[in-house]
């Protein structure tokens, strides 16, 4: 089994640690939480774009080459969904 497969395979245990993990460093250096506050959301972000594209990380940094799909989804993101999802444009 190769070490994809068995993350894969252990993905509750794995988030389960991280999780430990983060709350183990926040409660022991508590002054850090600044610095490390400004990587949730880049990491964050690059978690959900792996994991919903299924793009394994290795390939990561090849994946942001495909201009026509960024440009699609930046302006389906920045521009449609806001207008879609406004409270103006709700059905009353």
């Amino acid at each position: 089994m190769s070490t994809v497969e068995a993350l894969e395979r252990h993905q509750i245990a794995v988030y389960l640690g991280g999780l430990a993990a983060g709350a183990a460093v926040g409660l022991a250096c508590p002054a850090s939480s600044h610095q490390l506050e400004l990587g949730i959301y880049p990491v964050l972000g690059t978690l959900l774009y792996a994991t919903f594209l299924q793009v394994p990380f290795t390939k990561l940094a090849g994946s942001f080459r495909g201009t026509r799909f960024l440009v699609s989804a930046l302006i389906l993101n920045i521009a449609v969904v806001p207008l879609v999802c406004s409270p103006r444009a709700s059905i009353r």
